[in-house]
């Protein structure tokens, strides 16, 4: 993490996370390596990133992350998210391990709301204004408090969600999510 940008990452996280749950599109992967490298050198915390692009072929970082993720098992874990591949014309490509949609529509299915609104879960949020705008929009409307979640936005800042997609992502995050889909950041 080469240095400050807007909130840097580490500056920006609430003192009462014990979780921290990234999530960005493109480019922005670059800084959440840099940060979660730097986390598991000298903190405790448990980081967790998801990583959302266009295609498999547009996932960059993917040997550092999985690099990381198997020197810190306990601690660090990451995930692609593929937009591409939530339209049954893509084929899934072999050996592809991801998570299939956007993340906006994908890893609020994995989160608990009930840690979420803990206190102790950090969301930070870096790439393309519109899915940051969206999920930090439904993380206040769920009731997470302000400094646990951050944002760096890229491009597209003034792309807004209407109303009625904050009211989805809020259902989203308040359903009990099913045991063999549940996510709640425990597996880090």
């Amino acid at each position: 993490f080469g240095g400050k940008f807007k909130v840097p990452i580490a500056h920006a996280i609430a003192a009462s996370a014990e979780h921290i749950v990234c999530i960005s599109t493109g480019v922005g992967l670059g800084p959440l390596l840099g940060f979660a490298q730097e986390e598991m050198k000298i903190g405790k915390r448990h980081v967790t990133i998801f990583g959302g692009f266009r295609d498999v072929r547009d996932v960059v970082l993917e040997d550092e992350l999985d690099q990381l993720a198997r020197q810190f098992p306990e601690r660090f874990t990451w995930h692609a998210c593929i937009s591409s591949l939530h339209d049954e014309r893509y084929p899934v490509p072999m050996g592809f391990e991801g998570l299939r949609g956007r993340v906006t529509q994908v890893v609020p299915r994995l989160l608990d709301a009930s840690n979420l609104l803990s206190g102790k879960t950090h969301i930070h949020l870096i790439g393309n204004g519109g899915m940051v705008n969206h999920l930090r929009e439904g993380f206040a409307a769920l009731g997470m408090a302000g400094e646990c979640v951050t944002q760096e936005i890229y491009f597209n800042h003034k792309l807004k969600a209407t109303p009625a997609e904050v009211s989805d992502l809020v259902d989203i995050l308040k359903a009990p999510v099913e045991q063999s889909q549940a996510w709640s950041g425990a597996e880090t």
